[in-house]
């Protein structure tokens, strides 16, 4: 092989090699490219996960502040059952109250009915002994008594 084969083998040998660098130049910078990219993701993804570790945290929060307020919502609401209790107690206490009450009303009703129809009758009699008959009539009988008669009384 002749110096100038040589030196054209060696110029082919150099052309790939530079080529093959030249690819290997474009895919690093590919590569670079795409891991800037990815480093841009990561980063994004990072602060998507900080945020959402954030969300979970007030999520907690909050479900933590509804327990509470559930308890006290129990707490008060057997709170109310037992006043709720209390209360039908009492209602029905002054039920019977009422009925007791409704009772001894009726009982004073027919006692005043019965004291109106024995007035009455006292009226009537006294009435009738305070007539000028009836007092001719005890007259009679004192006289008849006096004599020693027996008669009607």
């Amino acid at each position: 092989m002749s110096k100038t084969q040589k030196i054209e083998q060696l110029w082919t040998v150099l052309e790939t090699r530079d080529r093959s660098i030249f690819k290997a130049k474009q895919r690093l910078t590919k590569i670079e490219n795409e891991n800037a990219h990815l480093k841009g993701d990561i980063n994004q993804l990072r602060k998507e996960f900080q945020l959402r570790k954030e969300i979970i945290k007030e999520l907690r929060q909050e479900i933590n502040e509804l327990t509470v307020n559930l308890q006290i919502s129990e707490t008060q609401q057997e709170s109310l059952k037992h006043v709720i209790q209390q209360r039908e107690e009492s209602i029905e206490n002054l039920k019977g109250q009422l009925q007791r009450s409704e009772d001894d009303r009726l009982l004073l009703h027919q006692k005043i009915d019965q004291l109106q129809e024995q007035l009455n009758e006292k009226q009537a009699t006294e009435g009738m002994e305070s007539s000028k008959f009836w007092q001719l009539r005890n007259q009679f009988l004192d006289f008849k008594k006096s004599l020693g008669l027996k008669g009607e009384e």
